[in-house]
């Protein structure tokens, strides 16, 4: 038996193809790209970053009151609240933009050798034909 020459390897699979961007997914008109999921990532960020410079010039306000005179409980007040208050406001974002998300989720493919699914009157056969016959 003839020794067969070495096979080159095979050849790497290639990478994915990358998703278009968010000029080219607005301007989709046959709506093939959602919008959406690109969008959300940025209004969260965006919310992100405003939650915490607010928290953080409440915690600078409220050591500004802690060292008034007569204000020093305002301050531990404000000190404990500051913080406890922007991650409620974060948590209420997140589960806003979750709640999006799951809104406009994509429908789901239907594979094409799934049968349709049943309708009322069928017969329980699951053939689709009349029960007459």
């Amino acid at each position: 038996m003839p020794m067969l020459p070495p096979q080159p390897p095979p050849a790497p699979p290639p990478p994915p193809a990358r998703p278009p961007g968010l000029l080219m997914a607005v301007l989709d008109t046959r709506f093939t790209t959602l919008v959406t999921p690109m969008v959300i990532t940025w209004i969260y960020r965006g919310c992100l970053a405003g939650i915490t410079v607010i928290t953080l010039w409440w915690l600078l306000m409220a050591w500004w009151v802690l060292s008034w005179r007569n204000g020093w409980l305002w301050g531990v007040m404000m000190l404990l609240a500051a913080p406890v208050i922007g991650f409620v406001a974060l948590l209420v974002v997140r589960v806003a933009c979750e709640a999006v998300l799951i809104r406009y989720r994509p429908p789901p493919i239907y594979a094409v050798d799934r049968p349709p699914p049943a309708r009322l009157g069928d017969p329980p056969d699951g053939s689709g034909g009349s029960w007459h016959g």
